[in-house]
């Protein structure tokens, strides 16, 4: 027996050109298209990705070479658990990229680093406090190894955060449009949970500071995945997390010693 074809897709319902571009490309899953997943392969890929952040977060690790490992390993969980459930569709997170990838890049890196200082400041206003990155101490261990390893597991953790937040934007993009709620808005809800679900993730990393968390990183993870809205790409999103990061990284080395 064969599933109905999926409806036409509506331009009414995308964002404007300044968030979508004005072509073919959507996002994968939620109206059938390349194909309507199960509710069981959705909790595969979810699951695997659940487990693939634990195994990241809990391990004590007590050398460089055990870090690595730990992020090799958990990356390979996560993108493993995701093709594993969608199979060949899990290709459909990837899209050729384009030369205007590179000016969507530097937008939204703008955007970024001033969405950071607004809410710095703002935070400073209201006196809420903020937390160091747990991993400003290995940006700053004169060890040289450490830093090397560091750098060279950091690229491929980015992978799975990317699929942190991706995952489960999509699955929830999928079970809202089920639900019959039209594009637009079921994108915007899908993004705002994934963004507040990806900066809580951040919460052994921010000594636990939830308002940093879900309003700081939580901007930070909506900006970082609009990169993913407009080009549908995730070549794009991780290729900006990286960015920003070893910008916050080139940040931190470059300030003063600790004493």
């Amino acid at each position: 027996m064969s599933a109905s074809a999926p409806a036409p897709r509506s331009s009414s319902d995308r964002f404007g050109i300044l968030l979508e571009r004005r072509d073919d490309a959507d996002f994968p899953f939620y109206d059938g298209r390349p194909v309507r997943l199960p509710a069981w392969r959705w909790m595969l890929a979810l699951a695997g990705c659940v487990v693939a952040y634990l195994t990241l977060v809990l391990p004590p690790v007590a050398t460089p070479e055990q870090g690595l490992a730990v992020r090799l390993i958990a990356t390979g969980i996560g993108v493993g658990s995701v093709v594993v459930a969608w199979g060949r569709h899990a290709a459909s997170l990837v899209r050729r990229p384009r030369w205007a990838d590179l000016g969507v890049l530097a937008v939204f890196l703008l955007l970024t680093i001033i969405s950071n200082a607004v809410v710095g400041l703002l935070f400073a206003a209201a006196g809420v406090s903020t937390n160091a990155n747990s991993i400003e101490s290995t940006l700053l261990d004169p060890d040289p190894v450490e830093r090397v390893l560091f750098f060279i597991g950091f690229p491929v953790q980015m992978v799975l955060e990317q699929l942190l937040i991706t995952v489960p934007f999509l699955a929830g993009l999928a079970a809202i449009s089920a639900a019959g709620v039209s594009r637009k808005p079921a994108v915007v809800v899908s993004t705002l949970g994934a963004a507040v679900l990806f900066g809580l993730l951040h919460l052994h990393a921010y000594d636990w500071n939830v308002l940093q968390c879900v309003l700081a990183i939580g901007v930070i993870s909506t900006l970082m995945h609009l990169t993913y809205v407009r080009t549908k790409n995730i070549l794009v999103a991780w290729a900006f997390h990286v960015l920003y990061d070893l910008a916050s990284f080139a940040v931190i080395m470059a300030g003063p010693s600790p004493a």
